[in-house]
């Protein structure tokens, strides 16, 4: 195994995921890129899984490390990242969910995307995983909903991509690889925020500060479960709630980075509005174009 500092660290947070969490190791093991380390961030599981991590920690304390919360406790997905960012020791960092996977080719071609570019982060396109489970159902590929293969200045992304776009579908964590200093500059992932937003509030924040570049690749695997974070949310209340919680965040954020006049802080308002003015929702598709601009005009204007 490479002994010397690692260019590139795997975070890996898990909580009782002794089904998938070894092939998620062992897709990382299999990486053709050699100079990478693997954090695995014990997040207070009680199965087996805790046992696994740490036996290859043991086997390749070389390159895999071990690490938990005080106490073994359960502090949540965006906690646990944090503490892996904390104890990365690479220059870039990669995300990798305990049940998803990597191609073997997959920090080669990242490492090579950062390189080739002035990107801050590079995101490449995710297999939408079915059939570990079926093999009659069929994986779907998921491009980035925006134009491939080039780089976008900071802002660009925040107004083109889902969460503030919806229907333009954004990466995912297993497929994005960013800068270690950058995502420390910006404070890394936000404690409070335990659904599937934990990946948006990241997300927007390397979006409005820093160059992305956006790749055709495709060499990771999400896996789709019906226990998963995103499936359980899909109820409309609890992503009404969830998604008002990440947009008044980002306007606060927005307000704290001095932007209230930023293309971004505008949408968010128009986003918030279904959410803070009901009844401006229920007559948005009866009123006319012109009178609905008006008002439109009125609200974003506060």
């Amino acid at each position: 195994m490479n002994q010397k500092t690692p260019s590139v660290s795997v975070i890996t947070p898990f909580y009782n995921e002794e089904e998938f969490i070894e092939e998620t190791i062992q897709s990382v093991i299999k990486q053709q890129y050699e100079n990478w380390e693997l954090i695995l961030v014990d997040d207070g599981s009680i199965d087996n899984s805790t046992n696994v991590a740490k036996e290859y920690a043991s086997s390749y304390a070389d390159q895999i490390r071990y690490i938990e919360h005080a106490n073994h406790s359960n502090r949540g997905a965006s906690a646990s990242r944090n503490l892996g960012i904390k104890h990365a020791k690479g220059k870039l960092i990669a995300f990798l969910d305990a049940d998803d996977i990597f191609e073997p080719n997959y920090l080669d071609n990242q490492v090579k995307n950062f390189n080739n570019t002035k990107a801050t982060m590079v995101c490449e396109a995710t297999v939408y995983w079915n059939s570990w489970y079926n093999e009659q159902k069929d994986d779907e590929m998921k491009l980035i909903g925006v134009p491939q293969n080039q780089l976008y200045k900071p802002g660009e992304l925040s107004v083109k991509l889902y969460p503030l776009k919806k229907g333009s579908a954004a990466p995912c964590m297993c497929g994005i690889i960013v800068l270690k200093d950058a995502v420390k500059k910006y404070g890394g992932f936000v404690d409070s925020f335990h659904s599937n937003y934990t990946d948006q509030v990241f997300l927007s924040k390397m979006y409005y500060h820093e160059p992305v570049y956006i790749s055709s690749s495709c060499n990771n695997h999400y896996r789709q479960r019906d226990d998963s974070a995103s499936a359980k949310i899909k109820d409309n209340t609890s992503y009404i709630k969830i998604r008002t919680e990440f947009l008044e965040w980002f306007k606060g954020y927005l307000e704290q980075c001095d932007s209230k006049n930023s293309e971004v802080y505008k949408l968010i308002k128009k986003n918030l509005l279904p959410y803070t003015h009901p009844i401006y929702h229920k007559i948005f598709y009866a009123l006319p174009r012109r009178i609905l601009n008006k008002i439109r005009r009125v609200f974003t204007s506060q």
